[in-house]
């Protein structure tokens, strides 16, 4: 339609599988095919053993974030919904090569940051991932025993990891938006709707929605307080959601507005040290 497709969020399967057209190649064409509508007979073709790369791994999630900032998609989150190892004990992956994946994968998606992330999620490249899977005995690493209910030796390693991993809260507004609210003649004060957007990159949700101030002006050097909003209920992981306030009897000229996130001091949070965000903004 000539122009961005309306993305809120990627999400996108992360395994390591052969690409190669079975139409084409009938005896040689496991893993995952050619997708629907594209032309190639192949792609990468990557080995049975490729199957459990760690290297393999990294290189194709930062070339899908290059990929999603190349065409201005750096600003979305991105969720991996399926990713871990298909190859059975036989093809050479018994249950420690498995669970050292496991960790090596969720090591690199919990810590990795660079300048192709997700600037609300302090550059993370992965903002949510899903391994597979919990029962499907089909493949390898299933975490639990549907027969028994009792989980596998890999939903072992799963829970000794998770349990070690911090959970927490951290609140920071990123970006701050206006629109002027009905008509004013040039020079007269004008009424102001200020939108701030505010995430949480942290692990946990909140347990109340944080407060959120506005203020024309840094607050700790005297600035005029606007009004406080109240946000939604915010699930980790980056999640945002829109605060806003009117400020009425706006005079022309730069104003710098300052937020502060949880203003009220409701919520402890991993830094509190990131919780203002200003901007100039200009009256005419």
């Amino acid at each position: 339609y000539g122009e961005s497709m309306p993305v809120d969020v990627w999400n996108i399967h992360a395994f390591i599988l052969r690409e190669r057209s079975c139409t084409v190649y009938p005896d040689d064409c496991w893993g995952a095919d050619i997708p629907p509508g594209v032309a190639a007979d192949e792609g990468m073709l990557y080995t049975i053993d490729d199957n459990g790369s760690i290297e393999i791994f990294k290189d194709n999630i930062e070339a899908f974030r290059q990929w999603m900032a190349d065409r201005g998609y750096q600003e979305r989150p991105l969720i991996i919904t399926e990713f871990g190892i298909q190859m059975t004990p036989n093809l050479g992956f018994p249950s420690e090569r498995v669970n050292t994946f496991m960790d090596a994968t969720f090591d690199y998606l919990s810590t990795m940051t660079n300048t192709l992330g997700y600037p609300a999620d302090d550059y993370r490249l992965v903002q949510r991932w899903a391994w597979y899977s919990l029962n499907d005995a089909n493949f390898n690493g299933w975490l639990f025993d549907a027969s028994t209910k009792e989980r596998t030796v890999f939903g072992d390693n799963f829970a000794a990891y998770t349990s070690h991993a911090a959970a927490f809260v951290n609140l920071e507004p990123i970006t701050v938006s206006t629109e002027v609210v009905g008509l004013s003649l040039p020079g007269e004060p004008v009424t102001l709707t200020l939108q701030a957007e505010v995430v949480n990159n942290g692990d946990i949700g909140t347990s109340t929605p944080p407060s959120v101030a506005f203020y024309d002006g840094d607050p700790e050097l005297g600035g005029v307080y606007i009004g406080t909003g109240k946000s939604a209920l915010l699930d980790g992981c980056a999640s945002s959601t829109l605060v806003e306030v009117t400020w009425t009897s706006v005079v022309t000229g730069a104003h710098t507005v300052f937020v502060m996130a949880d203003s009220e001091q409701e919520i402890t949070e991993s830094n509190e040290f990131d919780n203002s965000y200003s901007t100039v903004i200009w009256v005419e």
